[in-house]
């Protein structure tokens, strides 16, 4: 469930080092994409910085199919939890016909059964309606996260260009010395600031997902002290 893993999305080293930068320094991919081929003359010993680049770019990438994963079981569980509030809404229409069935026989004892199982039934819908609702906000939630994850994707890429650029720049490398550093900066900084927004969304999303669960907790919790399933 979201919960044990939505709360590592914006802790972890990977965000840290995305919206922060490489090597603390503030660059990026500029319109004049660095080729990887150019690295192939630059020194083993030299590649350290490129490497680690890399190794955030393979990272973001591998967090984006997780998210997308993630996405797709919260949309699952979705539609687990409108079929069972369809079937509580079935039972409630049950247990109102019951009642009025009831009420035509003028027996005390039918009637208090058939009002406690209708109160029964009107709880657990409640329930499943606010479980429908919290699961509706996960998803919210977790399209958010594919987004900012995409995002992160972006930054990672740009700042793997602005390292292979700088490398290049420090071997002397004449394609690096016509690239135009300014537009490598620019782009990087574009691309936090992207990821950031995303962020500030997915944190937003959150928020109100703990509040429809605790909502939905609350009800069930309701229902189950009328003796009802309440999940």
């Amino acid at each position: 469930m979201f919960q044990a893993s939505g709360r590592k999305v914006w802790g972890g080293v990977l965000a840290a080092t995305l919206l922060l930068g490489l090597g603390g320094c503030s660059s990026s991919r500029s319109s004049t994409k660095v080729d990887e081929s150019w690295m192939a003359r630059v020194p083993t010993g030299d590649m350290e910085e490129v490497r680690q680049a890399q190794v955030v770019v393979n990272t973001a990438e591998e967090n984006l199919t997780r998210a997308k994963v993630a996405l797709q079981d919260s949309k699952e569980e979705l539609k687990v939890a409108k079929e069972r509030e369809k079937i509580t809404h079935q039972q409630q229409k049950v247990a109102q016909k019951a009642l009025e069935l009831g009420n035509t026989t003028d027996r005390s004892q039918d009637i208090t059964r058939a009002q406690n199982e209708l109160q029964q039934a009107e709880e657990n819908m409640t329930a499943a309606r606010a479980e429908t609702e919290w699961k509706e906000k996960a998803v919210t939630t977790r399209e958010s996260m594919v987004k900012m994850r995409e995002r992160e994707v972006d930054v990672a890429k740009a700042q793997l260009n602005q390292a292979r650029y700088r490398t290049l720049e420090r071997n002397g490398d004449a394609r690096a010395e016509k690239m135009d550093s300014g537009k490598v900066n620019d782009q990087v900084a574009k691309a936090r600031a992207e990821a950031t927004k995303e962020q500030d969304r997915v944190n937003m999303n959150v928020k109100l997902e703990r509040q429809a669960e605790a909502r939905w907790k609350e009800a069930s919790d309701k229902a189950r002290s009328y003796g009802g399933s309440g999940r």
